[in-house]
């Protein structure tokens, strides 16, 4: 199922349509697994907003497909994102990688 990105709510937090469902719950938004806007090294404002810009500038109002979801809390869906089969993530390489 693909979705699509109506708006990019921060550096890792997404927004989409329709719903997803998982684990008995549902929600429109989606934090993107992989990599951590904390760890980039730069400021956090600055990193904040590099990530959002990028996110944006890659994904909004395009279709992606969601992947490996790991929780739902609060209606967020902790899962990969995937544009074009590439996850995401990758295009934040130069920002701090996730531990599971």
């Amino acid at each position: 199922m693909a979705w699509k990105v109506i708006d990019i709510l921060s550096g890792n937090h997404i927004k989409i349509s329709p719903k997803w469902k998982w684990a008995g719950q549902s929600g429109d938004k989606v934090l993107v697994k992989g990599y951590l806007v904390s760890l980039s090294g730069l400021p956090a404002e600055l990193a904040e907003v590099m990530a959002k810009n990028r996110l944006s500038s890659t994904i909004k109002d395009k279709e992606i497909t969601l992947r490996n979801p790991t929780k739902a809390e609060n209606g967020v869906l902790y899962c990969d994102v995937f544009y074009n089969d590439i996850n995401i993530s990758k295009y934040f390489a130069d920002f701090g990688k996730e531990l599971h």
